[in-house]
């Protein structure tokens, strides 16, 4: 997900071409993963209640919310720009997974 606009430093639009970079990276590694991309705006969005970019942080949330429930039971892995990026995803696994739910920051993936 190729989200700057949450960002505060100066070359923040980099991270989409650095999402761009990882989801290839990914992709290549697991050619039988199913990508949806979650579109976002090239826009630097205005400021709402203190926040920077506030209503480009909405509407890509929304979009955000919609993407698990087309990955039905399937592992979701998000790839993306700024921190705000994995809100929706965990937030969704959450609801899913309730108190099951770990994390495990730093855990090699299987081979």
């Amino acid at each position: 997900m190729p989200q700057w606009q949450g960002s505060s430093v100066g070359d923040a639009r980099l991270l989409s071409l650095g999402a761009e970079r990882l989801t290839s990276l990914v992709t290549s590694a697991e050619p039988s993963m199913r990508t949806v991309r979650v579109p976002v705006p090239d826009t630097a969005g205005a400021e709402g209640d203190g926040v920077r970019a506030l209503d480009v942080l909405t509407a890509v949330a929304t979009r955000t919310r919609a993407a698990p429930g087309e990955c039905g039971a399937a592992t979701v892995v998000t790839v993306g720009g700024d921190c705000g990026v994995e809100v929706e995803p965990v937030s969704a696994a959450l609801a899913r997974h309730g108190d099951g739910l770990v994390a495990s920051p730093g855990t090699p993936c299987p081979n």
